[in-house]
């Protein structure tokens, strides 16, 4: 399993800054992307494919009163032309760019900046909903891969709703880690209040499945 340390700063103005963090940062530092963009209803109990140890998949699955149930090529394909997904994981990989809320929230004293974890990928779909919901605010957020084989960083600038300038890497050299470091310090990050040690998966309370 990957992980990521994410940070995001907001720049806007006071009270805007404040509403959003109101809306989508409870007081206990926890963050639901359904807020922000919700699973459709009828993908909300349908599970991705089950691939047994022989490689065989079972397919998508309805889960309805502890029972699960195949769904059929038809409503698979109704499902994709109305959603451009069958099943919740899909759909969360589509439009949030991860598959699990975020976790190990903390927010910086002056209240615009927040650092998170999340698995598999940065968030960059909410990073865009975020922009597109909240113009009035400028989103900049940066990510560094913490685990895993493949290390990773960079960074995406929004401002006006609009992508300003953004940077992914997907190997390391110098360069790199020279910028995606200058560009936390332009951000106004205090690394050393990160903490990038390896921690336990968030657990099945962060799914967003019900």
């Amino acid at each position: 399993m990957s992980y990521y340390l994410n940070y995001l700063k907001l720049r806007g103005k006071h009270d805007d800054i404040q509403c959003f963090l109101a809306k989508y940062v409870s007081p206990v530092c926890k963050m639901d992307f359904d807020l922000i963009d919700p699973i459709p209803e009828d993908l909300l109990n349908v599970c991705p494919p089950i691939i047994r140890p022989n490689g065989v998949s079972l397919g998508e699955q309805r889960i309805e009163n502890d029972e699960f149930t195949l769904l059929t090529e038809q409503e698979i394909t109704d499902l994709k032309e109305k959603h451009g997904a069958s099943n919740w994981l899909d759909w969360t990989q589509q439009h949030w760019g991860v598959n699990h809320y975020p976790y190990e929230i903390d927010l910086s004293v002056e209240g615009n900046a927040l650092t998170f974890r999340t698995q598999e990928s940065p968030p960059f779909g909410i990073l865009s909903t975020f922009a597109v919901k909240h113009p009035e605010i400028d989103f900049e957020a940066a990510y560094t891969l913490i685990t895993g084989d493949n290390p990773s960083c960079g960074w995406i600038i929004y401002r006006g709703g609009d992508l300003a300038a953004e940077e992914k890497n997907t190997d390391w050299d110098d360069a790199k880690i020279e910028r995606f470091h200058q560009r936390l310090a332009d951000m106004d990050i205090n690394e050393s209040n990160s903490n990038t040690e390896t921690t336990e998966d968030p657990g099945e309370e962060d799914e967003p499945t019900q």
